[in-house]
């Protein structure tokens, strides 16, 4: 049964005209909807988007809805396997995430979030089932993403998760696991994420993108020298490759990289982001549990 809250918030948007079978999709109920999941409500939030889908005029607005319902259910996932949930309930929630990001796909092929929702989804499903789950779920995780930066060269999101999926795989021969390649990724998604900020696009740096940055260099441990020597090489070797995405796995040798140690950068950048979240006034369910985690993580350095 649909709780009250969305009752109540459907009754308003109607009321004020928000929702009907010919008008745009209107925003407001986007941000409703967000506002619901941002706050824990995940189903209150997917209710609400599912009572408003018939207020899409055409298939590019249903895209906007579908890759939210997505959205939804990874965070259910997530939720369900903190409570200790069964893994074939939280698979099962994976997989109806994945089903709306492929009808996002179906509905808009240029929607470069609804790929990123889709490799979300098939990647904590992956997680969930196991390692050998996880790596064969990989090769479908990053061709989601790069399609994804097909149609947004700079989107930001997808740039991290492509590095955190270099990260965590195995090396060759086994899968594609590559740490410097991945810091390159990091460093191509936090560029990004700056572009985002001053195009209006993204409100702030957020979290996820400074702590797997932080966490790669960690784990890297290059001294400045070294970095600075590698950096030479991988500068000729991205201006030599063509394609976008590859190009990219080097993407350190033509960014900024300041003069100091790998694991100092990485110090600077979880005090950066550390520091954001306690700074934060209204802090969510998901940003208080990412507080607590880093601030373990730091101490553990320190």
């Amino acid at each position: 049964m649909k709780s009250k809250l969305i009752v109540f918030l459907t009754v308003v948007l109607l009321s004020a005209g928000f929702i009907t079978g010919t008008l745009f999709a209107n925003p407001q109920i986007f941000e409703a909807a967000e506002a619901l999941r941002v706050a824990g409500d995940r189903q209150a939030a997917f209710d609400l988007l599912e009572d408003g889908l018939n207020s899409a005029g055409n298939n590019q607005e249903k895209s906007e809805f579908y890759w939210r319902m997505a959205e939804t259910y990874v965070n259910m996932g997530d939720d369900l396997e903190d409570a200790g949930g069964s893994k074939a309930a939280i698979m099962a929630l994976f997989e109806q995430g994945e089903a709306y990001a492929d009808m996002a796909i179906q509905a808009d092929s240029g929607n470069h979030v609804a790929y990123y929702m889709k490799s979300a989804n098939v990647g904590r499903w992956g997680q969930t089932k196991g390692i050998v789950s996880s790596l064969f779920k990989a090769g479908d995780m990053k061709e989601a993403l790069i399609l994804a930066i097909r149609q947004k060269e700079n989107y930001s999101n997808a740039w991290n998760v492509l590095s955190m999926l270099y990260a965590a795989v195995p090396g060759r021969p086994v899968s594609f696991g590559n740490i410097s390649f991945a810091i390159s990724l990091s460093r191509m998604a936090y560029d990004s994420r700056e572009e985002e900020v001053r195009a209006g696009d993204e409100e702030d740096m957020g979290v996820g993108i400074r702590k797997e940055f932080a966490l790669h260099l960690w784990d890297r441990d290059w001294s400045a020298s070294k970095r600075r020597r590698e950096q030479n090489k991988m500068k000729d070797k991205y201006n030599s490759t063509r394609d976008l995405f590859e190009k990219h796995l080097y993407y350190e040798g033509v960014a900024t990289i300041p003069n100091m140690d790998d694991r100092d950068e990485a110090l600077q950048i979880m005090r950066e982001v550390i520091q954001y979240l306690r700074d934060k006034q209204d802090k969510t369910v998901d940003e208080r549990k990412d507080l607590e985690e880093l601030t373990e993580i730091l101490n553990e350095w320190t």
